[in-house]
């Protein structure tokens, strides 16, 4: 069996969830909740500290990488490779259904919806999609 030389990375850590943090449109840094509720925060999600950074919205992680090892977030814009392309060409926003508890993908050309993650035990990385932007809702009341 191959082994990922990445899932030993001090980045992954299991049990833990993570928070990307902003201020509207701004990423400020992330959030990390250990096992045992300890809560953790980084200005580049890998040094890691106990001292808070402010923010106004979190998203939430996929906990999941992409093909460049960057971890995925609801509001993220992706690209999807097709199994028989070479090509990132279909193009998607990771989004969190509240409904069913999980994340999905909106592909905006085809005008469809996806689950994210398949399977019962998913992999920690997606080969077949890369996060190119973020596409965060903006609050426009005043």
């Amino acid at each position: 069996m191959y082994e990922d030389p990445y899932y030993t990375d001090s980045i992954i850590r299991p049990g833990c969830v993570h928070y990307r943090l902003r201020q509207d449109r701004v990423i400020l840094g992330y959030m990390q909740i250990g096992p045992t509720r300890s809560v953790y925060y980084s200005k580049d999600n890998f040094w890691w500290r106990s001292e808070p950074i402010e923010f106004k919205q979190k998203d939430r992680s996929t906990e999941i990488y992409d093909a460049n090892r960057q971890m995925i977030f609801e509001h993220d814009l992706v690209r999807q490779r097709r199994q028989s392309e070479k090509d990132y060409t279909k193009v998607g926003i990771v989004v969190w259904n509240a409904a069913r508890d999980r994340f999905d993908i909106n592909y905006i050309e085809e005008g469809k919806v996806e689950r994210f993650q398949k399977g019962r035990k998913p992999s920690p990385f997606r080969d077949d999609l890369k996060v190119s932007a973020q596409m965060f809702p903006v609050d426009e009341s005043p």
